[in-house]
């Protein structure tokens, strides 16, 4: 991740004129750090600091294998506002051999640092370490304690700023234990302990093996209106990133719905599979035709009263192996189905890669791939030319031309409607209190 400043727009990095350029990279699967580069002279990088995961009795004791691309952002806290960036706990290795849901001993937590060179109280230097500005984690050496934290977090996390004042306000991430957490920060907190509230929105994976499904990737949000009804959709996948090739566990996509968009919920609710509607048969879409007019006004209402809506990945061991992207009320997402079967001990097991384009409200399929007339459940993906793992999808949007989705090298998805891409220009009035 990078921060580019550049004080007066001239499109030139100038030290001099109080422009810089910052690199902060982690180190994925080969160890537990973070690091922090200058690069404004690009000819002499200098490192401005490193966090050193895993120390005991340290402030990153639990940060585990730097997965989670940190977010730079801007947080204030008893009126202090600090440049930070955000990032999850982090992976833990011993996942990759757990074959139900188990817990992790490091990995399950969530750091808001200092981002800048001066990001320690003796100033940043090679030497230093960024103060933790505000932490969340299982244990009292946290800001905000959570019991139930107990799953690595190798994802980046979903930072939203709702009313666009420069600081977030929520938080979304999920774990390997099949969690999705909801965080809502306060700007007027008077101290770390009292900046965030937090818990589990989400949980969807089970005890037995083949419901063992994990979250490696970020959340998709999105804000959406239907019928006058606003609410925000959390769109996302299982899948065993560690094991591509796993037919053991019946993965799954979700898409989490919240009525409470611009303040906190009164209370965090886990909703599981039983209280989110199961799309898979497409009995609102095409399927449903066949259904009694009893029969569909009691689909619809089961649909109605559930918290959002769950698919089968119902080819064996397919996976969601990447982010979902919405674009006007569509989620677009691709899955990975192995084929075991094929090459040997020497060469690449090749599979089939996907792309599915389905409604956020309610997982309908979108587009008639087949040409039949109907948009029956196969219509709901296309089959990519890869046959390796397929990337996250992409809106391209040029500034002349269609705008497409790009799917690595691929533009599988036609007719894809981007709706109105007008440029929306708002405006507001703040009042003086006396009047």
């Amino acid at each position: 991740m990078t921060w580019v400043e550049d004080v007066n727009s001239d499109n030139q990095i100038v030290a001099e004129d109080g422009d810089h350029v910052y690199l902060y990279v982690g180190m994925r699967r080969g160890g537990r750090n973070y690091y922090a580069l200058d690069v404004t002279d690009r000819a002499n990088p200098v490192l401005m600091w490193t966090i050193i995961g895993g120390q005991p009795g340290d402030d990153y004791e639990q940060l585990g294998q730097t997965w989670s691309a940190p977010v730079r952002t801007k947080v204030n806290i008893a009126s202090t506002v600090e440049e930070v960036l955000v990032f999850a706990g982090g992976y833990h290795p011993g996942q990759d051999d757990a074959a139900v849901k188990t817990a992790d001993a490091y990995g399950n937590a969530v750091f808001i640092v200092r981002a800048g060179p001066d990001s320690n109280e003796n100033g940043g230097n090679e030497d230093g370490t960024p103060d933790v500005i505000w932490s969340a984690g299982d244990g009292p050496s946290f800001d905000l304690d959570l019991p139930a934290m107990d799953y690595s977090m190798p994802a980046s996390p979903k930072v939203l700023d709702m009313d666009h004042d420069g600081y977030p306000d929520q938080l979304y991430i999920g774990d390997v234990g099949g969690q999705l957490w909801r965080f809502d920060f306060s700007n007027s907190a008077v101290s770390a302990a009292t900046y965030a509230t937090a818990g589990i929105i989400g949980s969807i994976s089970g005890i037995a093996s083949n419901d063992a499904r994990r979250f490696y990737h970020t959340p998709d949000v999105s804000l959406v209106n239907q019928s006058g009804y606003t609410f925000l959709n959390i769109a996302m996948g299982s899948g065993f990133h560690a094991h591509p090739l796993n037919e053991v566990i019946d993965d799954r996509f979700y898409s989490f719905r919240s009525s409470d968009v611009f303040a906190p919920p009164a209370s965090y609710v886990a909703k599981t599979e039983s209280d989110i509607y199961d799309a898979t048969a497409n009995l609102l879409g095409t399927e449903g035709d066949s259904l009694t007019e009893e029969d569909l006004a009691a689909e619809i209402a089961q649909f109605t009263a559930a918290s959002g809506w769950l698919m089968d990945l119902e080819r064996s061991g397919e996976k969601v192996l990447a982010n979902s992207l919405t674009v006007n009320n569509q989620v677009i997402f691709t899955t990975y189905e192995p084929n075991n079967t094929s090459g040997s001990g020497c060469t690449a097991a090749i599979g089939t890669s996907r792309v599915y384009v389905v409604s956020v409200v309610d997982g309908v399929p979108l587009l008639d791939v087949d040409e039949d007339g109907d948009k029956d459940k196969t219509d709901r993906s296309l089959t990519l030319s890869t046959s390796s793992i397929a990337p996250e999808p992409f809106a391209l949007v040029p500034e002349t031309g269609d705008p497409i989705i790009l799917v690595g090298p691929e533009t599988p998805v036609e007719d894809l409607d981007f709706g109105n891409l007008s440029v929306r220009t708002y405006w507001y009035q703040k009042m003086d209190p006396a009047d």
